[in-house]
């Protein structure tokens, strides 16, 4: 039996790759993708089933394709090698494969099998992927067939075309006998080299904000086009950020085109690491940019030239992420700092903080008062990735080498400290406004993010305003879902329990915002909560655990020299926001500012604790302050930047009271037919308060 089999490599698009610093640009909060049961279909290693000849199914052979540019370099296609092969796959209950083969070469060229699919595999049509190795399962997704592939990490350089394991091509058809196009399903970038270190070079590495190579699945849309839809999984896919192409035989040549294959996808900001031996010595340059790269399915970014220098990376190097301008008396600052990330771990650093440091200043009240910020992102490597693994009680089960001595339990958060004497002693020594005496160590908030997917998250705060936040990369960029109690409601008297304060309807509960009592986002959401919250808000929790009952009582932290949980009354009679009571009397019905009130649960007590509304960022990780924790927080900025407290009347004017869950429709995210938009995420528990320290 032949076939016919052609594949084509769409238009070039055009990208210039700028040397420049991380500059701050929006952060996009992806869509929250959720699912229903996969139905994984076995896969059966014997070809060719029901009586025709078969084999032993025993791995792959090296596929040979190369991409062809023409003379302008504006078009390129995919041409067959002689041994080049493919799967094609029927699924009926159990994935049966056949392999085709040429001889042939050229943008199309005849393929041969052994065998043949009987009839009970062709009646869903019928698969082909190329090459073979990229084809790790198959599932049914509310009755569609999904393909899982892999794009490899790693993948080897070849002059003038990608390397051939990682050019993934995909087609469908009804029948076995139909001829084939093919159709690419990933993206590429390509760029030359130039400068004395190009023969040192030993690997380059992209590093992004989106994945951009790993586990993912492939399904087809409407046009016949393979697609990777990012909130689609199986469940346990493996994703990275980063792709490694390493140099070839020979080594790297100036001069000469070079691709790597990358998941679609847009990333704001990226980095390319260039690793080299020097003399002996491992050196790496990297290079960062703060542009939108949006990498499309089929299409070629080209990156140009880029110059392989001298400018080696130091193991120690500070950038100045936001500037102040707003002409406060001085800056309002904040520092980040590296956990558990090696040196050449570096580069991902940087854009970990980016993503992190922009979610926060994309939150109001820090998006309307960014300009009062200095934000410093200093540099440290660790010996080792991750941070130490404790027994929930402190005491080290599994150590890793890293800089500030993190550690915490694998389900136990409250034990969650680092060396805090070390961390403010660097800061001091590093962080310019405090070198220059403008700042101390009390006024400078510290992010410590930590290079470990272990859930996590806590803060550590003194009475006079010292504070470090503990911010792991939990699950990496997984979704989390976090469950809270959904009682709680506007207390009707200041003796009101949870159980005989009014009841809500369904429709009620989804219009506040809590549903199912569960909010989905990412670690951000987290560092939000805890850096942004805590560490410079010095808000209070506003969850609370079951069966734990406080007593109507002042609140410690109302009395600090720096006044930390303000956001939380411990008299019903008399609330901090009694203000905020009487403004929100005065606004229309349908105002934002009717959310206010006076509800019953928070700072993890059940009971005798108050809070002004019903759900915000302190109660769920939602990207939502409430309006009294927008106004001390930004307060806060008001005293750190050496100005007056703002008045009531001060604040609502630059307000903004969005909620980005209740407040704004998002577009729908478009999925094939049939099949719904829903990934499930990883339950996590609320993370335990902050930790209080005295002077």
């Amino acid at each position: 039996m032949k076939k016919t089999v052609i594949s084509l490599m769409a238009a070039v698009l055009l990208f210039s790759c700028a040397k420049q610093e991380l500059v701050p640009v929006a952060e996009t909060t992806p869509e929250v993708l959720t699912r229903d049961p996969w139905t994984i279909v076995p896969i059966e290693a014997i070809e060719a089933p029901q009586g025709a000849p078969s084999t032993i199914w025993a791995g792959f052979e090296e596929t040979k394709s190369v991409l062809s540019m023409n003379g302008a370099g504006t078009y390129g296609s995919i041409e067959w090698q002689a041994g080049d092969s493919f799967y094609m796959v029927g699924i009926n209950g159990t994935a049966y494969y056949i392999t085709y083969q040429t001889t042939g070469s050229g943008a199309s060229a005849e393929f041969t099998t052994s065998g043949s699919l009987s009839d009970e595999y062709k009646a869903n049509g019928l698969w082909s992927i190329a090459p073979k190795n990229a084809l790790t399962a198959l599932g049914v997704y509310s009755d569609t067939y999904v393909l899982r592939v892999t794009l490899p990490q790693n993948q080897t350089a070849r002059a003038g075309s990608p390397d051939p394991n990682a050019l993934i091509l995909a087609t469908w058809t009804a029948t076995q006998e139909e001829n084939l196009s093919f159709r690419n399903f990933v993206a590429l970038i390509k760029f030359k080299l130039t400068g004395a270190n190009v023969t040192n070079l030993q690997s380059i590495t992209f590093t992004g904000i989106q994945p951009a190579s790993g586990t993912v699945p492939l399904l087809m849309d409407g046009d016949g086009n393979p697609q990777y839809l990012k909130g689609l999984s199986f469940g346990n896919d493996k994703t990275g950020r980063t792709v490694t192409l390493s140099a070839p035989d020979g080594g790297f040549v100036a001069g000469t085109d070079y691709y790597m294959a990358l998941l679609p996808g847009t990333h704001d900001g990226f980095s390319m690491r260039f690793s080299l031996e020097v003399g002996g010595d491992a050196k790496t340059i990297t290079k960062n940019s703060g542009k939108t790269l949006t990498l499309n399915r089929s299409r070629i970014t080209d990156f140009g030239t880029i110059a392989v220098g001298d400018n080696y990376d130091s193991s120690e190097e500070i950038t100045p992420y936001l500037t102040a301008s707003a002409g406060a008396p001085k800056p309002v600052t904040l520092v980040v700092l590296p956990e558990g990330y090696t040196a050449s771990e570096m580069a991902q650093y940087r854009l970990d903080a980016k993503s992190g440091i922009d979610a926060l200043f994309n939150t109001e009240p820090y998006k309307t008062y960014k300009n009062y910020f200095n934000v410093w992102i200093l540099e440290v490597a660790s010996n080792e990735s991750g941070a130490n693994i404790t027994d929930g009680s402190g005491n080290i089960t599994t150590a890793r080498d890293c800089y500030f001595h993190s550690k915490w339990g694998v389900d136990k958060y409250g034990d969650m400290a680092a060396d805090y004497d070390k961390i403010f002693a660097y800061v001091e020594d590093h962080c310019p406004d405090i070198k220059n005496g403008t700042h101390t160590v009390e006024e400078v908030p510290v992010l410590l993010l930590i290079n470990d997917t272990r859930y996590g998250g806590i803060a550590h705060t003194w009475q006079n305003g010292k504070t470090y936040c503990m911010a792991p990369k939990s699950y990496g960029d997984g979704t989390i879902a976090w469950s809270y109690a959904s009682n709680g409601h506007e207390a009707a008297s200041e003796t009101a329990t949870p159980w005989d304060t009014k009841e809500v309807t369904d429709a009620e509960r989804i219009a506040l915002g809590e549903a199912d009592g569960k909010y989905v986002g990412t670690w951000r959401n987290t560092l939000v909560h805890e850096f942004g919250g805590h560490s410079f808000g010095r808000l209070a929790d506003e969850y609370w655990y079951e069966q734990s009952y406080g007593a109507e009582s002042d609140i410690a932290g109302h009395g600090y020299s720096v006044p930390f949980g303000l956001n939380v009354s411990g008299h019903y009679a008399t609330t901090p926001w009694d203000d905020l009571i009487s403004y929100a009397g005065t606004v229309a019905a349908d105002s934002p500012y009717k959310r206010i009130g006076k509800f019953q649960g928070g700072d993890v007590s059940m009971f005798y604790r108050w809070r002004s509304e019903q759900i915000s960022c302190m109660i769920d990780n939602r990207y939502y302050f409430s309006a009294k924790q927008r106004w001390l927080i930004a307060n806060r900025i008001m005293s750190l930047a050496g100005l007056s407290a703002l008045t009531l009347n001060q604040f609502l004017a630059n307000d903004v009271t969005t909620d980005p869950l209740r407040d704004v429709v998002s577009s729908p995210v478009m999925l094939p037919d049939g099949v719904s938009d829903i990934v499930p995420p990883h339950p996590a528990p609320m993370l335990p308060p902050p930790v209080m320290h005295v002077e």
